[in-house]
């Protein structure tokens, strides 16, 4: 039986193992998937190019492309909200610091995603923070 502790941890060791052959070779830390069940353990692996801005945001992402090819305007209300700022701006949310990263186009309630600054850990935000960032890349 594979249990979902057991999957975990081999997924794990995996990561750990292959963490640094995708960094010498140009490629972001990728995203592992894993499915398990009574006799089946199955592991996807995803990554990307890793080409960084100035700001340390991967311009390769899929995130980032989205957000370079197709832009973010959210049409929810009378005044749409469009996204103006470019990757890499940092914005404050709840007394946090982030980075403007690009859109996760899958999440349609939460599509902003940012960096928190002092944890690396990724975030994801409504439309209705659109306003903080751009006010942050005009310097307002």
């Amino acid at each position: 039986m594979i249990t979902r502790g057991i999957a975990l941890d081999v997924t794990n060791e995996i990561k750990a193992a292959i963490d640094g052959i995708f960094a010498r070779r140009g490629f972001a830390s990728p995203t592992l998937k894993t499915t398990y069940g009574d006799n089946l353990y199955k592991l996807a692996i995803e990554t990307t190019p890793d080409v960084r801005n100035e700001s340390g945001i991967n311009l390769k992402s899929k995130e980032a492309l989205y957000y370079t090819r197709y832009g973010f305007t959210d049409y929810d209300g009378a005044t749409p909200r469009k996204l103006t700022a470019p990757l890499g701006t940092w914005f404050v949310s709840k007394g946090e610091n982030y980075t403007f990263a690009g859109i996760a186009a899958s999440r349609s309630k939460y599509p902003i995603v940012g960096i928190n600054i002092d944890t690396n850990e990724t975030t994801f935000f409504t439309a209705a923070i659109v306003g903080r960032i751009n006010d942050a890349a005009s310097g307002e």
